[in-house]
């Protein structure tokens, strides 16, 4: 949501931490702001794990944003992805 999108990039600005990131009871979730610190490394990324790798790595340069929906674990990679996300959402 919109909303949601501006919580992480308000965290971002306010924190300057590195990553951050929706969280809901312990787990992460989507969109994921990375700083541009990190872009060359987040390009080098190949895979389906993305910036997970960084997550873990950079662990202590993570600031999370505390959400109460589960959509933020929908993971959008292909056309397909947004599909099925517009249909779990309405």
């Amino acid at each position: 949501s919109p909303e949601l999108v501006r919580s992480v990039v308000e965290t971002y600005r306010r924190t300057g931490r590195a990553i951050v990131l929706p969280q809901a009871p312990g787990r992460p979730g989507n969109p994921v702001l990375f700083g541009r610190p990190l872009f060359v490394e987040l390009l080098g990324l190949r895979g389906d794990q993305g910036g997970r790798v960084l997550i873990r790595r950079y662990a202590d340069r993570v600031a999370a944003v505390p959400v109460g929906s589960d959509e933020v674990f929908l993971d959008i990679d292909t056309w397909e992805d947004y599909q099925a996300a517009l249909r779990r959402i309405n």
